[in-house]
């Protein structure tokens, strides 16, 4: 079972009774919960066990961002019954070689390469690393379309990360003049030095 963006629900709600079926050992359900009665009755008819567990075949994950907005704060509770893997934004992003190169300035340059700088200036701000841009922030088709670049990379900086420290690193007035300082990737509207190694 996979949940994606997991935190964009009330899990209390989501999971319901089954909450407490995420206590696990070995796999299984540390605990098991009684059903309502007719569904207990429909186990019991077919000579299965009434008392509900996952079972160890059962595996679930979740996906979240942290830096979302309007989302539901999971509880101490909720998310001790999970491991966690991290993803940092400055992990190398897989794609291949050649679906992921961004035109900036009028150059190719390799999206690592590209997005590290960026996050280095954005680090010197002192922007908090959630606000970073991912390995995978841009899939290989937007890299690829400078219009997606635009609205989707510089639209997230001007309005997420950088609404009150926006001359920190764009010298424009609005995103207008943003856009047509990039004029579809051969303009530099970043303050940002470039170099070809990461």
């Amino acid at each position: 079972l996979i949940i994606e963006e997991i935190n964009r629900t009330n899990c209390n709600t989501l999971f319901g009774d089954f909450f407490q079926l995420l206590d696990r050992k070995n796999g299984e359900s540390e605990l098991g919960i009684e059903p309502m009665p007719d569904l207990a009755a429909y186990l019991v008819d077919h000579g299965l066990d009434p008392i509900i567990k996952l079972p160890k075949n059962l595996y679930i994950f979740g996906t979240m961002n942290a830096a979302d907005q309007g989302v539901f704060p999971l509880d101490s509770a909720f998310r001790r019954r999970w491991e966690f893997i991290y993803k940092g934004f400055n992990d190398p992003c897989l794609y291949p070689v050649g679906d992921r190169e961004i035109l900036y300035g009028g150059q190719l340059y390799d999206w690592d390469i590209f997005r590290t700088n960026l996050n280095v200036k954005l680090a010197e701000l002192g922007i908090h690393e959630d606000k970073m841009i991912g390995p995978y922030f841009l899939k290989p088709s937007e890299l690829k379309n400078p219009k997606k670049v635009c609205n989707k990379l510089f639209l997230y900086l001007w309005d997420d990360v950088l609404r009150f420290q926006r001359s920190e690193l764009m010298d424009v007035a609005s995103f207008s003049d943003l856009a047509n300082i990039w004029k579809d990737g051969n303009g530099s509207p970043l303050k940002i030095s470039l170099s070809q190694e990461s």
